[in-house]
């Protein structure tokens, strides 16, 4: 295995991954590793290092989201649409 060497990382981005890290139970370079193995694979990066809970808590929410909100795409008026009976 390779070892890498990451420097000048920005203190918001450490204490954030480190917080992330200790959601998931990982050690800093656990959760690091998880993400850029995820990242490899083809996971979405919106996704990665997530726990399969997690993916699925992400997926119901959106397709909650997504029923929940259904523009109107008709331009008909009531008129158009019913003539002159006016149901």
């Amino acid at each position: 295995m390779s070892a890498l060497a990451i420097r000048d990382i920005d203190d918001h981005v450490v204490d954030v991954l480190k917080q992330r890290a200790g959601s998931h139970h990982r050690s800093l370079a656990g959760e690091i590793r998880a993400i850029l193995t995820d990242v490899a694979n083809g996971v979405p990066v919106e996704l990665a290092g997530l726990t399969a809970e997690e993916v699925a808590q992400r997926n119901r929410r959106v397709a909650e989201l997504s029923f929940s909100y259904a523009p109107s795409t008709s331009t008909a008026s009531r008129d158009e649409i019913y003539g002159d009976d006016g149901r």
